[in-house]
C-alpha cells in the first residue's frame, strides 16, 4: 500500500513539474559542406537531411584565394542555394570564410583588402546568411605563417586582427545591413550565440601561437 502510495506521488510530482528548457541560444549542429551544390533542388535534400538528423544550426565555409574580392560564379550560387535550403529547413546558417593553407595567408596590404571585400561581398550577395567567422585557427602553422616574431613574440595574433576588422569596416562602408561583429575565445574563431533579431554577426578570435 506505501509503495502504490509512493508510485501516486512520484507520478503527480512528474506531471505537475515544470517542463526543463535550453537556452534560446542553445544551437545542436554540425560543421559540414554537404549542402554544397549548384543544384539547388541537391542542396536541399542534403539540408533535409540535417534537419532530419535534429540539426538546427550547419557550419560551412567559402575559401579565399588571392586575387579574388568579390564572390561571383558557381561559389555565389552554391553558397545561395545553401542559404535558401536552409531558411526552408529553419537552419541556422554560419558561414566560416578563410584562405586554404599558409603559403597564401594575407599578409600585405593588397591581400587583406581583398579578403576582406570578398568577405563582405558574401554579406552583400547572399542576405539570407546573418553569421560569419572570419579566419580559421590562425595559432596554427597550417593557416597562419608567420606565428612568431624575429624575437619569439606573437605575429600570428596581431597581423590575423587585421583582415578579420578590415572585413567588418569594409562592409559598413558599403552599407549592407547592419554588422555587429564578434569576438570568440581564443585560439578558435568559435560561432557566437546572436539574440533574436539581432543583427549579422562577425566572430574572429585572439590566438596565442602554440
Amino acid at each position: 500500500m506505501k509503495v502504490t502510495h509512493l508510485l501516486a506521488c512520484l507520478v503527480l510530482a512528474l506531471l505537475l513539474a515544470p517542463a526543463a528548457s535550453a537556452g534560446s541560444t542553445m544551437f545542436v549542429g554540425a560543421a559540414e559542406d554537404h549542402s554544397r551544390s549548384l543544384d539547388p533542388v541537391v542542396a536541399k535534400t542534403r539540408m533535409d537531411l540535417a534537419a532530419l538528423a535534429g540539426f538546427d544550426a550547419v557550419r560551412m565555409t567559402s575559401l579565399w584565394s588571392p586575387g579574388r574580392s568579390e564572390i561571383e560564379g558557381e561559389d555565389l550560387i552554391v553558397l545561395r542555394n545553401a542559404a535558401a535550403a536552409a531558411q526552408l529547413d529553419g537552419i541556422r546558417l554560419i558561414l566560416s570564410v578563410y584562405h586554404r593553407n599558409q603559403s597564401v595567408t594575407p599578409l600585405t596590404a593588397r591581400a587583406r583588402t581583398e579578403f576582406a571585400g570578398y568577405a563582405a561581398s558574401i554579406a552583400r550577395k547572399v542576405p539570407a546568411i546573418d553569421d560569419f567567422i572570419v579566419g580559421n585557427e590562425p595559432n596554427l602553422n597550417l593557416f597562419w605563417m608567420p606565428q612568431f616574431t624575429a624575437t619569439g613574440g606573437n605575429a600570428a595574433a596581431a597581423a590575423y586582427e587585421l583582415p578579420s576588422r578590415r572585413a567588418a569596416r569594409t562592409h559598413r562602408a558599403r552599407r549592407a545591413r547592419p554588422i555587429r561583429r564578434r569576438r570568440s575565445s581564443p585560439t578558435w574563431a568559435r560561432p557566437t550565440a546572436r539574440a533574436a533579431g539581432a543583427s549579422r554577426s562577425w566572430t574572429c578570435s585572439r590566438s596565442t601561437p602554440t
